[in-house]
């Protein structure tokens, strides 16, 4: 019987739901130890901020969204703070602190860790689903291993920023559009929409869902375009960030998105070197505007409909795909094997820090080498992004779609940290879960038993590697930069 069709439970019984909630439990519990453990939520300024924030805002109410007062304590010692400090208006949307906020007014100080925990450890069950709609049980179940064990996700939920956050609405909105595209419902279309404006207006870069979901249906999918609920979905968390936006306006005016540019210091970077060229937002809005041309005045039937390609050239297509997918891995083997020798070594720990930016003058690949240094599961994942599969669910090419574009944003903006990345993790985890059982289905059919089982040892080397970073990495809870 083929490996890849073997299931771990022979349906999705108790016993698998079970698993999962032990995973939800133990993750959940462990992370907030770590975090009672050390406390560096004092010492660290994002979750001083976020702290006073919430406080500030269950006493004071929507005009306690700011940290003037702290900015100026700490310039009148003299120390240099960012612009945003003096801002009457915090510089990110609020769904963040407004839910710290809400969880320490109601349930105590004590609570408001709850937060970036719960959302850390509820990608969990999350990325099961993804990985069983997509892919089915077995690849769910191995995805939800990869969650439950991955330094990110563990080292961000412990600590009071909203990564977890950002990364637990972008993946329910996924989950959401993979429920619309399989069983072909609207309601879900309009979920994963509404899941994505909450992501988005937990901080800006919520939005690169919808960008990906964009671009994929453009691409795979462009009878989408024919759906208005599905474009509404797409429209929808834009006017989820209406509200902001007219919070802004009040406060600063006209002025409102040079302000925003000024105080993103990471935004006003980008927005410099494009300055030679075309402006950043004009780019943006030309992007949008191409995708609304092109629906409404692109009426053709044979846009929406998929292009009829001949057996023949369907093969030679195949073949020259598989060989340039095959270049790409080989390509990227090469440039990361310093990083794939450290994922072998039990001996080789990530560099971390909590100096503030302590990667930001490392090379454009630099996540690709860390997530491999941290487990070589996540090269499957990484590999899966070049490896397309003509007849496979285009749930699959949206979960390519959506990690490649939030990994390629954060590479472009620069200023390294892991944690901006994981919103792509989730995706990677189930791709990587699908390539592994795939090669070993592969090597299973062709009776490479040598292969197989060289391969299960890694497997267990992989796990070993993981469970080691998270005694050394996670529960210590002693960096921000990773």
């Amino acid at each position: 019987m083929s490996v890849f069709n073997i299931k771990l439970f022979r349906h999705e019984s108790i016993g698998t739901w079970a698993l999962l909630i032990f995973f939800v439990v133990s993750a959940f519990f462990v992370h907030l130890t770590s975090f009672e453990r050390t406390n560096f939520y004092f010492e660290t300024t994002d979750e001083f901020i976020y702290l006073k924030m919430a406080k500030q805002v269950a006493e004071d109410g929507i005009s306690g969204y700011q940290i003037q007062s702290y900015g100026h304590e700490l310039t009148s010692t003299g120390q240099h703070v960012p612009r945003y400090f003096s801002q009457p208006l915090f510089k990110h949307p609020p769904v963040f602190t407004f839910l710290l906020a809400f969880m320490g007014r109601f349930f105590g100080v004590h609570a408001v860790p709850f937060i970036p925990i719960g959302a850390g450890v509820l990608l969990i069950p999350l990325v099961y689903l993804i990985g069983r709609e997509t892919a089915g049980h077995n690849v769910g179940l191995a995805a939800a291993v990869l969650m439950w064990l991955d330094p990110v996700n563990g080292i961000s939920s412990q600590k009071i920023w909203m990564d977890t956050t950002i990364a637990f609405f972008s993946t329910l909105a996924l989950l959401f559009f993979i429920l619309g595209l399989k069983r072909q419902k609207n309601m879900y279309y309009v979920l994963g929409g509404v899941a994505a404006g909450l992501a988005a207006n937990t901080k800006y870069t919520g939005i690169l869902i919808i960008l990906a979901v964009c671009l994929f249906s453009l691409f795979r999918q462009r009878e989408l375009w024919k759906n208005k609920w599905f474009i509404f979905s797409l429209v929808l968390p834009f006017l989820m960030l209406l509200p902001w936006g007219f919070w802004n306006f009040s406060v600063y005016g006209s002025k409102f998105i040079s302000t925003q540019i000024t105080i993103h210091s990471g935004l006003k970077r980008v927005v410099d070197e494009f300055r030679a060229g075309i402006p950043l937002l004009i780019s943006i809005f030309f992007f949008f505007a191409g995708i609304m041309g092109i629906f409404f005045k692109l009426k053709k039937e044979d846009f929406f409909k998929s292009k009829i390609v001949s057996p023949k050239d369907q093969g030679s297509n195949r073949r020259i795909l598989y060989k340039i997918s095959a270049g790409f891995i080989l390509f990227f083997f090469i440039l990361l094997r310093d990083h794939f020798l450290k994922s072998f070594s039990l001996f080789s720990i990530p560099t971390s820090s909590m100096r503030m930016g302590f990667f930001q003058n490392e090379p454009s690949y630099f996540y690709f080498g860390r997530l491999i240094e941290y487990s070589f599961f996540y090269f499957f994942g990484l590999a899966a992004l070049f490896l397309y599969q003509p007849k496979e669910f285009p749930g699959l090419g949206l979960l390519r779609f959506a990690a490649l574009i939030i990994l390629l944003f954060f590479i472009i903006w620069g200023n390294f940290q892991c944690r901006y990345i994981l919103s792509a993790i989730p995706f990677l985890a189930v791709l990587s879960a699908m390539t592994l059982f795939r090669t070993l289905d592969f090597f299973d059919r062709r009776r490479l038993d040598s292969l197989r089982f060289l391969l299960v040892l890694l497997v267990i080397l992989g796990v070993t590697k993981l469970l080691l970073l998270q005694s050394v990495m996670v529960f210590p809870n002693f960096m921000c930069y990773f």
